[in-house]
């Protein structure tokens, strides 16, 4: 099963939100942080999923810091 890590020091769990876009076959991971003040510092990135993977049955665990996306294989490969 491919496996999908990420560092998000300084993210709180629930600042954390991952969301499959259908449309793009992508993984697209958003968060936010406080800096000092009333300054946040906000994370956006998509990530393809392989044609290999079956988008319906990705999992996603957060131990902070590290984000870890495991994406099965599809049966059709």
């Amino acid at each position: 099963k491919p496996i999908f890590s990420l560092a998000f020091i300084g993210f709180p769990r629930e600042n954390v939100k991952i969301t499959y876009v259908a449309s793009s076959r992508t993984v697209r991971i958003t968060g936010e942080r406080p800096l000092q003040g009333n300054k946040w510092h906000k994370m956006d990135q998509s990530y393809p999923i392989p044609d290999y993977c079956e988008p319906e049955a990705l999992q996603g665990k957060f131990e902070i810091p590290i984000l870890t996306l495991s994406m099965p294989k599809s049966n059709k490969f």
